[in-house]
């Protein structure tokens, strides 16, 4: 065990006192960030890949369960759930490798494909949407057959803007990107909060004393795994703070026994998890799942086209937002020709990944945002951790006994661990809007587009104008639930009036085949709240006025990122710079100081040798 605390620095004593002082917090420092490319044991980067897979399960479970049930095919969802494991950890793996290629004529950065960093894929919540609006004049089948087509057919626009990332980068400036992200990390939290409350489970447990309970005991233990690892030789508690948080969770809710409910003497239920393998699936479950490519056949919807070229733009923007977070947290430059790389390698491993997993039956794939705020909150950026999650959410997807079993964990377990990751996505948004400072320009563009798109996604209830309460064709119990814009959907495509005796009467506009489709990707797209910050985002860059400030602003950002891409070197936490940074105590102790010209600040010592 004690080998397990010494390879990631985090068991060691401390050094010795060095002549200059600096030096042994510049190893100490140095300990508390694991990089992209530092060797660690495997034994160590699976620890880090289960914390990773554990952080993002529930999201990559999520949107293949609810894009089978919004489709009608709830017999499904055991395969989809597996093949979106599998198809994930595939892609992730590439994505972490990255294959690239020599400069070429025509292309100055090479072709290459993957980010080389750890950027974890999954399939993401903008499909979830897009999902519901298939037509429902297909069989349940061939519903799932129309988007894995339009999946396969429309993820050229990302292919696009990766061979252009300066010009990307322009389109998409910092102010868009990071509205993007801050966006999804606010979208995201209502996810990790429905999932704290009790998620879709028993409605008597949704809210309960016992699900914010079994939440808050996960949420402490994170938050006490994390400050504990503050403390010389405990750093593992702080890197594996969510990993200790979810099995802890997962193993104090065994102790209430298994969940059983009964409607008498009273309503309720006892337990958090059904613990018996023949009622809880898992002797029921396949023990190996083949994916099987088409499975679903052929079929196409033109009412998907357009709304799935904007969605993979959007996917695009969201990777491009990723891309950078995870550089900065990986300590990487976050401009230049490096950074570059990592675009055009990030955009087409998205769409590769895309066009992969619909021709295996599963949905498009993106980078996950929720695992940079695993690596903000561990500082680790090992790229052997993200090979390790890819080869474990392969085996998962493989062997559907062990994907069964990670999924029973306590929805309130998940959600209280990963709420903690997706408040780290919304700031690590902020932190990419706030480059060079904020701006008035800055701050109305984010205002409106959050604001706007935040008010849609959050303003719903149960109102007397739904479908259902005018009785509208296809309605049901559950259309009594009306957001704003849904609103405008019924008000476009409905005619409602009172009958003689004074009864609702909804009826079907009669719009061309056209018109409707072409109503539909639009509303596609003004439901969605990612493609409308973007949309909104994107125009009010180009609208709206810079001023001396905002210019000031892009120099300073272009100054800090030249200073990112020079300094990239001492970023780095190499073994070699381990080395040397025994080796050069002698100098930095007997090197004599040099004058300091007038005008000029002094150095910070702490920032001499190798700056983290």
């Amino acid at each position: 065990m004690g080998a397990f605390w010494q390879t990631c620095g985090c068991g060691k004593k401390a050094p010795a006192a060095a002549a200059d002082g600096n030096l042994d917090k510049q190893k100490s420092k140095l300990r508390t960030f694991i990089g992209p490319d530092e060797p660690i044991g495997w034994h160590l980067a699976a620890f880090y890949g289960v914390q990773h897979v554990l952080a993002m399960f529930g999201g990559l479970i999520t949107p293949a369960t609810l894009i089978a049930l919004n489709t009608g095919n709830a017999g499904e969802i055991p395969y989809l759930i597996s093949m979106a494991l599998l198809t994930s950890g595939f892609s992730t793996i590439w994505q972490v490798a990255q294959l690239k290629t020599k400069p070429l004529p025509g292309f100055p950065l090479g072709i290459c494909v993957g980010t080389g960093m750890l950027s974890v894929m999954g399939s993401s919540f903008t499909w979830v949407t897009l999902s519901g609006a298939v037509d429902t004049a297909l069989p349940p089948e061939k519903r799932l057959a129309a988007i894995m087509c339009a999946s396969l057919v429309c993820w050229f626009p990302e292919a696009i803007i990766a061979f252009c990332p300066e010009k990307a980068r322009k389109i998409f400036p910092p102010i868009v990107t990071g509205s993007v992200v801050f966006m999804i990390g606010l979208g995201l939290l209502n996810v990790g909060i429905n999932y704290w409350a009790g998620n879709v489970g028993p409605f008597d447990a949704y809210g309960t004393p016992q699900s914010w309970g079994l939440g808050l005991f996960t949420f402490s233990l994170v938050l006490a795994c994390y400050i504990l690892g503050q403390r010389p030789g405990l750093g593992l508690l702080k890197t594996g703070s969510i990993t200790f948080g979810l099995v802890g969770g997962y193993i104090f809710a065994t102790f209430f026994g298994s969940k059983t409910c009964s409607a008498s003497p009273t309503w309720g239920c006892t337990g958090y998890l059904d613990l018996n393998p023949y009622t809880n699936g898992i002797a029921e479950a396949q023990v190996f799942t083949y994916p099987i490519p088409f499975k679903y056949g052929w079929a196409w919807d033109w009412g998907l086209f357009l709304p799935f070229l904007v969605a993979y733009v959007v996917s695009a923007v969201e990777s491009i937002g990723d891309i950078s977070a995870t550089s900065k947290y990986s300590r990487l430059p976050t401009a230049g020709p490096e950074f570059n790389r990592r675009v055009q390698g990030g955009l087409l491993s998205d769409g590769l990944a895309s066009m992969f997993a619909s021709i295996f039956t599963a949905f498009p794939n993106t980078t996950f945002s929720q695992n940079n705020g695993v690596i903000a909150m561990t500082g680790v950026a090992s790229r052997r951790a993200g090979y390790a999650c890819g080869v474990i959410l392969m085996f998962l997807g493989l062997f559907g006994n062990f994907s069964k079993a990670v999924a029973l964990m306590p929805w309130p377990v998940l959600g209280a661990a990963v709420t903690v990751c997706f408040g780290l996505v919304m700031n690590a948004g902020l932190a990419i809007v706030s480059k060079g400072g904020f701006t008035p320009r800055k701050m109305m563009t984010l205002a409106c587009c959050v604001g706007i798109s935040a008010g849609i996604k959050f303003a719903h209830s149960s109102h007397p104008n739904s479908r259902a309460a005018w009785n509208c064709p296809g309605a049901d119990t559950g259309d009594y639930d009306m957001t704003a814009i849904s609103g405008l959907d019924i008000a476009v495509r409905y005619r409602r009036f009172k009958d003689a005796d004074g009864e609702p009467v909804c009826v079907e506009r009669e719009l061309s085949s056209l018109a409707l489709t072409f109503w539909r990707a639009a509303y596609l797209l003004i439901s969605n709240e990612l493609c409308l910050t973007l949309i909104i985002a994107a125009t009010l860059n180009v609208i709206l006025p810079k001023s001396d400030e905002d210019y000031e602003n892009d120099r300073l950002m272009e100054e800090d990122d030249n200073a990112s891409e020079s300094e990239v070197s001492s970023h780095e936490a190499t073994p070699a710079k381990l080395a040397n940074l025994k080796g050069s105590e002698s100098e930095m102790t007997e090197a004599p100081l040099k004058a300091t010209p007038p005008g000029h600040t002094p150095p910070d010592s702490e920032h001499t040798a190798v700056q983290v």
